[in-house]
Protein backbone atom coordinates (compact mmCIF):
# COMPACT_ATOMS: atom_id res chain seq x y z
CA UNK A 1 0.00 0.00 0.00
CA UNK A 2 3.19 1.95 -0.63
CA UNK A 3 2.51 5.69 -1.70
CA UNK A 4 -1.60 4.95 -1.33
CA UNK A 5 -3.69 7.96 0.31
CA UNK A 6 -6.71 6.44 0.19
CA UNK A 7 -8.36 3.06 0.19
CA UNK A 8 -12.32 2.58 -0.71
CA UNK A 9 -14.24 -0.28 0.23
CA UNK A 10 -17.15 -1.72 -1.50
CA UNK A 11 -17.83 -4.89 0.54
CA UNK A 12 -17.18 -6.29 4.03
CA UNK A 13 -15.20 -9.40 2.26
CA UNK A 14 -12.64 -6.46 0.74
CA UNK A 15 -12.23 -5.37 4.26
CA UNK A 16 -11.52 -8.35 5.70
CA UNK A 17 -9.06 -9.86 2.61
CA UNK A 18 -7.20 -6.12 2.49
CA UNK A 19 -6.22 -5.80 6.13
CA UNK A 20 -5.57 -10.32 6.24
CA UNK A 21 -3.34 -9.16 3.24
CA UNK A 22 -1.36 -6.02 4.74
CA UNK A 23 -1.88 -5.68 8.00
CA UNK A 24 -4.02 -2.99 9.74
CA UNK A 25 -0.81 -0.71 9.98
CA UNK A 26 -0.67 -0.57 6.54
CA UNK A 27 -4.11 1.15 5.29
CA UNK A 28 -3.98 4.19 4.21
CA UNK A 29 -5.42 6.62 7.05
CA UNK A 30 -8.64 8.18 4.68
CA UNK A 31 -10.95 4.78 4.45
CA UNK A 32 -13.85 5.32 2.32
CA UNK A 33 -17.04 2.36 2.77
CA UNK A 34 -19.47 1.79 0.51
CA UNK A 35 -22.07 1.12 3.28
CA UNK A 36 -23.23 0.54 7.03
CA UNK A 37 -22.66 -3.20 6.88
CA UNK A 38 -18.77 -2.12 5.26
CA UNK A 39 -18.35 0.32 7.46
CA UNK A 40 -19.25 -1.89 10.24
CA UNK A 41 -16.30 -4.69 9.21
CA UNK A 42 -13.82 -1.93 8.73
CA UNK A 43 -14.69 -0.84 12.20
CA UNK A 44 -14.33 -4.60 13.49
CA UNK A 45 -11.46 -4.86 11.64
CA UNK A 46 -9.65 -1.87 13.56
CA UNK A 47 -10.17 0.67 11.38
CA UNK A 48 -11.50 4.67 11.07
CA UNK A 49 -13.61 5.08 8.57
CA UNK A 50 -13.06 8.53 7.34
CA UNK A 51 -16.76 8.89 5.06
CA UNK A 52 -19.35 6.54 4.19
CA UNK A 53 -21.32 6.54 0.62
CA UNK A 54 -24.89 7.44 0.68
CA UNK A 55 -26.52 6.72 -1.04
CA UNK A 56 -24.86 3.39 -1.10
CA UNK A 57 -23.81 3.16 -4.70
CA UNK A 58 -20.19 3.04 -6.50
CA UNK A 59 -20.69 6.78 -7.63
CA UNK A 60 -21.58 8.23 -4.14
CA UNK A 61 -18.15 5.99 -3.47
CA UNK A 62 -16.09 7.89 -5.40
CA UNK A 63 -18.09 11.34 -3.98
CA UNK A 64 -17.34 10.40 -0.63
CA UNK A 65 -13.74 9.85 -1.61
CA UNK A 66 -13.80 13.37 -3.32
CA UNK A 67 -14.81 14.86 -0.55
CA UNK A 68 -13.26 13.03 2.09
Amino acid sequence: MAGADAVLFASSSSVTNLVDAVGVGQVPSVVVSIGPVTTASAHAAGLVVTTEASPHTVDALVDALVSA
